[in-house]
């Protein structure tokens, strides 16, 4: 039997489509950083010719290196006669290449569900003609379809939304100069307090970025992050901290003000759990002026 297939419809924010207030925030964001180039072949940021690192860079610079040949030596010398062990009976060269494998399918997938999520964000804001050409053929009879568990857990999450939560940006970029770093966001969210009766005070930015990782939390034998993050232990979840933390400090320079950051995990069984991040970014600033 066909499984029934999740799709959104995108009546929830109709309303504020034509709102100037969220399109002049829109228009703001795009030409305070509208300098910033991206060479997607080499990853690479330029702002006036000038080489910038990429937060997936800065965030490396407090990682512990990652011997792989030691690591898959350690393995082979572990569990080769192990039956129970899925490295049983594998060489060391085929171990390396079993992670090389497994690393360029989690980053195919994890491509694949972040142009879903953007193409989700552009059928949520009426712009059709934006939806990125992958994902044309999901919008049918005025819905937008998701095709894997990965892809409903994202339709789910937009859902599951509140319509306070206004969507204002995708694949944002970022930058800041004087610190020499520039990065790209998933999702921008403008939590606008009024919609539910409170002061706009309390209004502000939130950051959503979409993760497809096995696990956020593995560790190995209580190994740290790098000084000054050596509080933190060596897991994709305190990296991420530090991700959304810069740029969180990318949006505070242009005065933005940030009321949180989020992590949607996007789970193989079509469901999804949100994470509120730490806020490092005043201890980044701190770390990255200390290292220029």
């Amino acid at each position: 039997m066909e499984r029934e297939r999740k799709f959104l419809t995108n009546e929830k924010w109709s309303k504020y489509w034509t709102n100037e207030k969220y399109d002049q925030i829109r228009t703001y964001l795009k030409d305070v950083f509208k300098d910033l180039l991206f060479i997607e072949k080499t990853h690479q940021y330029y702002l006036h010719d000038k080489k910038l690192y990429s937060v997936s860079a800065v965030t490396s610079w407090y990682k512990p290196k990652f011997d792989s040949e030691s690591k898959a030596k350690e393995m082979y010398e572990k569990y080769y006669d192990d039956p129970s062990s899925k490295y049983y009976h594998m060489q060391i060269n085929q171990i390396l290449e079993q992670w090389e494998n497994t690393k360029n399918t989690a980053c195919t997938k994890g491509t694949d569900c972040h142009e879903f999520g953007e193409s989700c964000f552009y059928f949520m804001l009426g712009q059709y003609d934006k939806i990125l050409p992958d994902f044309k053929d999901r919008l049918a009879d005025g819905k937008f379809y998701a095709e894997t568990p990965k892809e409903e857990a994202i339709v789910k999450f937009w859902i599951d939304l509140p319509e306070c939560f206004i969507p204002i940006a995708a694949e944002n970029m970022v930058y800041v100069e004087e610190l020499g770093y520039a990065g790209t966001f998933d999702i921008l969210f403008y939590y606008d307090a009024t919609i539910i009766g409170r002061s706009e005070s309390d209004s502000g930015f939130v950051i959503f970025d979409y993760k497809t990782n096995a696990n956020l939390f593995k560790n190995f034998n209580n190994e740290t992050l790098l000084s000054p993050f050596n509080d933190l232990l060596n897991c994709s979840i305190n990296a991420y901290k530090l991700q959304l933390s810069l740029y969180q400090l990318a949006l505070n320079k242009i005065g933005c003000i940030v009321r949180g950051r989020r992590l949607i995990w996007l789970k193989d069984d079509s469901e999804y759990e949100k994470f509120d991040l730490n806020d490092y970014s005043q201890r980044l600033e701190l770390a990255l002026r200390t290292r220029h």
